[in-house]
């Protein structure tokens, strides 16, 4: 074999193509926040310190109530159960929650 012959290219005539694939458009993930939705809460706690709202509001997470958050407004802090459409819904499970004593004294807050 001599060292300067040409390399023998054996795919020279051969046309080579990549499959197309049609460019895929990325879906949008829309996550949806359910807890937040409804203008009715169920009120656990009213008028204390945001610390110990925080603190009760892990306390009822820890035992089953995983909706339970602080909400504030006009400086007025609440330990809050639940978001619902309406009235009668937050009243209903109001009614379903009373035989636990941490919903004895709860009450329906018209949230907007």
């Amino acid at each position: 074999m001599e060292q300067n012959a040409p390399i023998l290219d054996l795919n020279k005539n051969k046309e080579t193509k990549s499959p197309e694939v049609a460019p895929i458009a990325p879906t949008p993930i829309v996550q949806k926040d359910t807890a937040k939705e409804g203008n009715f809460t169920l009120v656990v706690a009213s008028a204390i310190p945001s610390d110990n709202a925080e603190a009760f509001v892990q306390k009822l997470k820890a035992n089953g109530f995983p909706d339970a958050e602080s909400y504030t407004r006009k400086k007025m802090v609440r330990v809050i159960y639940g978001h619902y459409a309406t009235q009668e819904e937050a009243q209903d499970s109001l009614q379903r929650l009373r035989d636990n004593e941490i919903f004895e004294d709860a009450w329906v807050l018209k949230t907007k």
